[in-house]
């Protein structure tokens, strides 16, 4: 799991640039939250999590709040399991969007 905490934009602009450096792409699962809970998931192909956040951010699909992300497969690799074959990327999820999500699944 991978979160951004406080970090500057020059700062996550630093990380992104050292993971699109090194060049591989995953599959990453992002989960928002705020104070009052949940607020959306994305599933992307990102260099990394820094990727990914700022990735949500351009595609205007960041609902904004904390983000906390998952790396998964390479993109050659997916789907891991096949409930998620048909998961759309770059699109903001709720919850009853994401296949086999439950209460207990990370977000």
């Amino acid at each position: 799991m991978s979160d951004l905490g406080d970090v500057t934009m020059s700062k996550a602009c630093k990380l992104r640039a050292e993971e699109v450096e090194a060049g591989e792409t995953h599959v990453w699962y992002l989960s928002f939250a705020d104070d009052d809970g949940f607020r959306g998931a994305v599933f992307t192909i990102a260099y990394g999590f820094t990727d990914a956040v700022l990735k949500a951010a351009e595609l205007g699909i960041n609902p904004g709040g904390q983000a906390r992300g998952w790396e998964g497969e390479r993109p050659d690799d997916w789907p891991p399991a096949p409930e998620l074959a048909d998961v759309p990327f770059d699109t903001l999820l709720s919850r009853e969007e994401i296949p086999g999500a439950t209460n207990e699944w990370p977000s």
